[in-house]
């Protein structure tokens, strides 16, 4: 008689043990499923703050460059400006602006 309740028991315990295993196995791969799509997740937030951070230096740059070429700009202004000057005060004087330079 033990040795038919043993296969009772077997009968019943096989079962119920591949089921549990099936779904301990399901649980693990829904785990690992939600883990991959956090990792995911995270690389592409750490993405998006180094683009964010690579765009805030593109536009500090490009108003460093703005601010300069502004300041080069009137530069050149002022340096005609000068020039207009000099040019006015030459023909006033009638002077030939090349032998002005010339006699330098």
């Amino acid at each position: 008689m033990p040795f038919i309740a043993l296969i009772v028991v077997i009968i019943f315990a096989a079962p119920v043990a591949l089921l549990g295993s099936l779904i301990y196995l399901k649980f693990k791969a829904d785990e690992r499923r939600h883990q991959l799509a956090m990792q995911s997740q995270q690389s592409q937030s750490h993405h998006v703050e180094t683009l964010q951070t690579e765009l805030h230096q593109l536009r500090d740059t490009s108003t460093q460059f703005d601010v300069s070429l502004q300041h080069s700009l009137d530069r050149i202004e002022q340096r005609l400006e000068h020039l207009e000057r000099r040019m006015n005060n030459l023909s006033d004087a009638k002077i030939d602006p090349v032998q002005q330079v010339i006699g330098r």
